[in-house]
């Protein structure tokens, strides 16, 4: 996983480095390069590779503090990373664990979008054609569907209430006019965010609801 957080950097001058064009296409520039080298050390076990770009700052575009920053420059960015991601024969995909313009993520060239399906669907949606448009280019939807922001919703979860969760939200998607079954086979399940702050136990738990909701799904299809 590559973090991708060019907005959290400042200069000596504590302004944020993605106003500086030099320092900026260097730090993309340095990103790329570091994806390639994950890619192609990942490749010599034999398996696809996917790098995941971790793009928490992604909630923030648009708002007041990146007005400014537009929707170019910020494609720009991650279809370079991702450019290089591809020429090693890796798939890209993005988390966004938050609210985004998902336009700008589903008309991006990346492979897969993880979002934060257990709180964030309702915004998601919202880009019905745009959702069309990426799962019928063959692409995959990444469902964080387990959640793990607050722990007493994890603790209330099973995997009958988010496999239930997900089957409202895909008879969503399906109305669009996406099969049931292309939607299974372009689907991945993930928890909502990370789950380092969260105790063993319910780390644990994560793991075992990710699993179990996705064999829910693979045994309905």
């Amino acid at each position: 996983m590559i973090k991708m957080i060019v907005t959290g950097l400042h200069d000596q001058n504590d302004r944020v480095i993605f106003y500086n064009e030099q320092l900026r296409d260097a730090v993309v520039k340095l990103l790329a390069l570091r994806a390639k080298w994950q890619v192609r050390r990942l490749s010599q076990f034999g398996c696809p590779v996917i790098i995941f770009l971790d793009e928490p700052a992604l909630a923030g575009f648009g708002s007041s503090e990146f007005i400014s920053i537009s929707h170019d420059e910020v494609d720009l960015c991650l279809n370079e990373v991702v450019a290089a991601i591809h020429e090693e024969g890796g798939l890209a995909g993005i988390h966004i664990c938050a609210n985004t313009d998902w336009a700008l993520v589903l008309d991006s060239t990346v492979d897969i979008v993880n979002f934060d399906a257990y709180a964030y669907f309702d915004k998601f949606i919202l880009y019905a054609e745009r959702i069309k448009a990426f799962l019928q280019s063959g692409r995959i939807i990444a469902w964080g569907i387990v959640p793990t922001l607050n722990p007493d919703d994890l603790e209330r979860e099973s995997p009958e209430s988010l496999f239930d969760k997900w089957c409202l939200q895909a008879a969503e998607i399906e109305k669009l006019g996406i099969s049931h079954d292309a939607l299974v086979r372009q689907s991945l399940i993930t928890p909502s965010c990370g789950a380092g702050a969260l105790s063993p136990e319910l780390a644990k738990k994560v793991l075992w609801l990710v699993q179990e909701v996705s064999r829910e799904i693979r045994n309905f299809a």
